[in-house]
């Protein structure tokens, strides 16, 4: 049982410093912002909501909204609405952002 703790923690460590901190330091300041937007909804994110928390026009939103279905980042939920879906990343985003 310690191996396989001991495992879960280095696969853990992989996926952060591989997946989620590559991820992050490729994200503009924009797409960020809309990230931190969505981490307000405890599951998926209206866009109508996220246009308001940014201040921003619905087409600045919907730039953002592209450019991170495109990159995994997000996915579309039901309705227009969207969701993270990159394993994980919710809860770093939400780390360093307690950190900040």
């Amino acid at each position: 049982m310690d191996d396989v703790r001991a495992a879960t923690r280095i696969a853990q460590g992989d996926l952060r410093r591989q997946v989620l901190e590559s991820t992050y330091n490729e994200l503009s300041d924009g797409d960020v912002a809309f990230l931190l937007a969505m981490l307000q909804d405890e599951r998926a994110s209206e866009p109508a909501a996220l246009d308001k928390r940014l201040g921003k026009p619905s087409g600045h939103v919907s730039t953002y909204k592209r450019r991170l279905l495109e990159s995994g980042v997000i996915e579309e939920a039901l309705r227009g609405r969207v969701r993270f879906s990159l394993p994980g990343f919710r809860e770093y985003l939400a780390e360093l952002e307690q950190e900040a």
